[in-house]
Protein backbone atom coordinates (compact mmCIF):
# COMPACT_ATOMS: atom_id res chain seq x y z
CA UNK A 1 0.00 0.00 0.00
CA UNK A 2 1.44 3.52 -0.19
CA UNK A 3 0.18 7.38 0.77
CA UNK A 4 -0.77 9.44 -1.92
CA UNK A 5 0.03 12.78 -0.75
CA UNK A 6 -1.16 15.46 -2.98
CA UNK A 7 -0.53 19.04 -2.10
CA UNK A 8 -2.12 22.03 -3.86
CA UNK A 9 -1.45 25.55 -3.75
CA UNK A 10 -4.53 28.50 -3.41
CA UNK A 11 -5.82 29.57 -6.52
CA UNK A 12 -5.34 33.29 -7.51
CA UNK A 13 -6.81 35.99 -5.47
CA UNK A 14 -7.67 39.38 -5.57
CA UNK A 15 -4.51 40.20 -3.56
CA UNK A 16 -2.34 38.10 -5.91
CA UNK A 17 -3.92 40.09 -9.19
CA UNK A 18 -2.60 43.18 -7.48
CA UNK A 19 0.58 41.82 -7.28
CA UNK A 20 1.69 42.78 -3.50
CA UNK A 21 3.17 40.12 -0.37
CA UNK A 22 -0.33 38.99 1.22
CA UNK A 23 -0.98 39.57 4.75
CA UNK A 24 -2.13 37.08 7.38
CA UNK A 25 -5.91 38.26 8.17
CA UNK A 26 -8.51 36.61 6.27
CA UNK A 27 -7.24 37.35 2.85
CA UNK A 28 -9.05 38.35 0.32
CA UNK A 29 -11.55 35.98 -1.99
CA UNK A 30 -10.84 34.36 -5.45
CA UNK A 31 -10.65 36.22 -8.60
CA UNK A 32 -13.27 34.64 -11.91
CA UNK A 33 -9.52 33.23 -13.17
CA UNK A 34 -9.22 32.14 -9.73
CA UNK A 35 -12.29 29.85 -9.66
CA UNK A 36 -11.85 29.12 -13.52
CA UNK A 37 -8.15 27.19 -11.92
CA UNK A 38 -9.69 25.63 -8.93
CA UNK A 39 -12.47 24.29 -11.14
CA UNK A 40 -10.06 23.20 -13.78
CA UNK A 41 -8.25 21.35 -10.34
CA UNK A 42 -11.27 19.56 -9.36
CA UNK A 43 -11.77 18.14 -12.65
CA UNK A 44 -8.25 16.90 -12.70
CA UNK A 45 -8.66 15.14 -9.58
CA UNK A 46 -12.43 13.77 -10.07
CA UNK A 47 -11.90 10.53 -10.28
CA UNK A 48 -9.03 10.82 -7.89
CA UNK A 49 -10.66 8.78 -4.49
CA UNK A 50 -9.59 11.67 -1.97
CA UNK A 51 -9.96 10.45 1.86
CA UNK A 52 -9.36 13.60 3.91
CA UNK A 53 -9.02 16.98 2.70
CA UNK A 54 -7.04 19.75 4.86
CA UNK A 55 -6.85 23.33 4.46
CA UNK A 56 -5.51 26.80 5.50
CA UNK A 57 -8.18 28.25 7.61
CA UNK A 58 -7.70 31.17 5.11
CA UNK A 59 -10.48 32.42 2.63
CA UNK A 60 -8.45 31.56 -0.87
CA UNK A 61 -7.52 28.32 0.72
CA UNK A 62 -10.70 27.30 2.08
CA UNK A 63 -12.57 28.39 -1.49
CA UNK A 64 -10.13 26.82 -3.32
CA UNK A 65 -10.73 23.53 -1.10
CA UNK A 66 -14.59 23.72 -1.08
CA UNK A 67 -14.44 23.57 -5.01
CA UNK A 68 -12.20 20.67 -4.92
CA UNK A 69 -14.31 19.05 -2.96
CA UNK A 70 -17.79 19.23 -4.89
CA UNK A 71 -17.07 15.93 -6.15
CA UNK A 72 -15.86 14.19 -2.89
CA UNK A 73 -18.41 15.56 -0.98
CA UNK A 74 -15.76 15.60 2.23
CA UNK A 75 -15.37 17.38 5.35
CA UNK A 76 -12.94 20.09 4.68
CA UNK A 77 -10.33 19.84 8.17
CA UNK A 78 -8.74 23.67 8.73
CA UNK A 79 -5.09 23.17 10.17
CA UNK A 80 -3.61 26.51 11.10
CA UNK A 81 -0.30 25.44 10.83
CA UNK A 82 -0.95 25.31 6.99
CA UNK A 83 -1.37 29.10 6.65
CA UNK A 84 1.19 31.08 4.87
CA UNK A 85 4.59 31.81 6.04
CA UNK A 86 4.42 35.54 7.79
CA UNK A 87 6.44 37.63 5.65
CA UNK A 88 6.49 40.52 8.36
CA UNK A 89 7.66 43.95 6.72
CA UNK A 90 7.33 43.04 3.53
CA UNK A 91 3.27 42.23 3.75
CA UNK A 92 1.69 44.48 1.57
CA UNK A 93 4.92 45.48 -0.73
CA UNK A 94 5.16 45.28 -3.98
CA UNK A 95 6.05 41.73 -5.23
CA UNK A 96 7.75 42.03 -8.32
CA UNK A 97 11.24 42.85 -8.30
CA UNK A 98 11.18 46.12 -10.29
CA UNK A 99 9.09 48.07 -7.34
CA UNK A 100 11.30 47.32 -4.92
CA UNK A 101 13.66 49.14 -3.17
CA UNK A 102 17.19 47.13 -2.87
CA UNK A 103 16.93 46.81 1.19
CA UNK A 104 13.40 44.60 0.19
CA UNK A 105 15.36 43.29 -2.79
CA UNK A 106 17.59 41.50 -0.18
CA UNK A 107 14.86 40.68 1.83
CA UNK A 108 13.80 38.55 -0.78
CA UNK A 109 16.94 37.01 -1.74
CA UNK A 110 17.18 35.47 1.59
CA UNK A 111 14.34 34.60 2.10
CA UNK A 112 14.72 32.27 -0.36
CA UNK A 113 18.14 30.99 0.10
CA UNK A 114 18.86 30.80 3.95
CA UNK A 115 17.00 28.70 5.93
CA UNK A 116 17.00 30.38 9.40
CA UNK A 117 16.48 34.05 7.69
CA UNK A 118 13.63 35.67 9.51
CA UNK A 119 12.27 38.10 7.90
CA UNK A 120 11.94 41.38 10.37
CA UNK A 121 8.78 41.03 11.91
CA UNK A 122 7.88 37.73 10.40
CA UNK A 123 9.22 33.92 10.23
CA UNK A 124 12.17 32.19 8.51
CA UNK A 125 11.60 29.41 6.34
CA UNK A 126 12.55 27.05 9.53
CA UNK A 127 10.22 28.75 11.28
CA UNK A 128 7.18 27.45 8.41
CA UNK A 129 8.98 24.16 8.00
CA UNK A 130 9.00 23.64 12.09
CA UNK A 131 4.91 24.21 12.34
CA UNK A 132 3.84 22.75 9.37
CA UNK A 133 6.17 19.41 9.89
CA UNK A 134 4.07 19.28 13.30
CA UNK A 135 0.68 18.69 11.51
CA UNK A 136 2.37 16.75 8.30
CA UNK A 137 3.83 14.30 10.49
CA UNK A 138 0.16 13.41 12.34
CA UNK A 139 -1.35 13.70 9.01
CA UNK A 140 0.69 10.87 7.64
CA UNK A 141 0.66 8.92 10.52
CA UNK A 142 -3.29 9.09 10.82
CA UNK A 143 -3.48 8.85 7.38
CA UNK A 144 -1.44 5.86 6.17
CA UNK A 145 -1.87 4.10 2.84
CA UNK A 146 -4.70 6.54 1.98
CA UNK A 147 -5.08 9.61 -0.47
CA UNK A 148 -4.26 13.09 1.31
CA UNK A 149 -5.33 16.46 -0.22
CA UNK A 150 -3.79 19.12 1.54
CA UNK A 151 -4.89 22.71 0.46
CA UNK A 152 -1.71 25.54 0.98
CA UNK A 153 0.01 28.12 -0.10
CA UNK A 154 3.73 28.15 -1.87
CA UNK A 155 6.01 28.12 1.32
CA UNK A 156 4.64 25.81 3.35
CA UNK A 157 3.92 23.08 0.37
CA UNK A 158 8.10 23.58 -0.31
CA UNK A 159 8.62 23.27 3.24
CA UNK A 160 6.57 19.58 3.17
CA UNK A 161 8.44 19.00 0.20
CA UNK A 162 12.14 20.02 1.36
CA UNK A 163 10.98 17.61 4.85
CA UNK A 164 10.12 14.47 2.98
CA UNK A 165 13.15 14.74 0.49
CA UNK A 166 15.53 15.69 2.33
CA UNK A 167 16.29 19.15 0.32
CA UNK A 168 17.02 22.66 0.92
CA UNK A 169 14.94 25.93 0.38
CA UNK A 170 17.84 26.37 -2.36
CA UNK A 171 16.57 22.83 -3.99
CA UNK A 172 12.96 23.93 -4.02
CA UNK A 173 12.91 27.67 -5.79
CA UNK A 174 15.42 25.72 -8.33
CA UNK A 175 12.93 23.19 -9.60
CA UNK A 176 10.02 25.72 -9.85
CA UNK A 177 7.81 28.36 -9.31
CA UNK A 178 4.70 27.87 -7.12
CA UNK A 179 1.95 28.70 -9.38
CA UNK A 180 -1.70 29.40 -8.29
CA UNK A 181 -3.69 25.65 -8.22
CA UNK A 182 -0.53 24.20 -9.39
CA UNK A 183 -0.46 20.54 -7.51
CA UNK A 184 2.40 18.69 -6.40
CA UNK A 185 2.33 14.80 -5.92
CA UNK A 186 4.53 12.63 -3.27
CA UNK A 187 4.20 8.78 -3.02
CA UNK A 188 5.02 7.29 -0.21
CA UNK A 189 5.97 4.14 0.74
CA UNK A 190 9.13 3.07 2.09
CA UNK A 191 10.71 6.08 1.46
CA UNK A 192 8.82 9.19 -0.64
CA UNK A 193 8.70 9.70 -4.52
CA UNK A 194 7.89 13.21 -6.17
CA UNK A 195 5.57 12.37 -8.69
CA UNK A 196 4.92 15.97 -10.06
CA UNK A 197 6.09 19.64 -8.49
CA UNK A 198 2.97 22.31 -8.97
CA UNK A 199 2.18 20.88 -12.17
CA UNK A 200 0.07 23.25 -14.07
CA UNK A 201 -0.98 21.10 -17.21
CA UNK A 202 -4.29 21.53 -16.34
CA UNK A 203 -4.50 25.40 -16.19
CA UNK A 204 -3.31 25.27 -19.62
CA UNK A 205 -6.00 27.31 -21.75
CA UNK A 206 -6.91 29.84 -18.55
Amino acid sequence: MVTRLILIRHAQSEENLSGIVQGRGPGTPLTEKGRKQAEATAEKLKDVKIDVIYSSPKLRTMQTAEIINKYHDLEIIQDKNFVDRDFGVLIGTPNKRGNLTEEQKEMHRKRKSVEDYRIPGGESFDDVKKRVNESLQKILKEHKDQTIVIVSHGNPIRTMVCVLLDLTITDSYNMKSSLNCGYTELKINEKPELVTYFCDEHLSDI
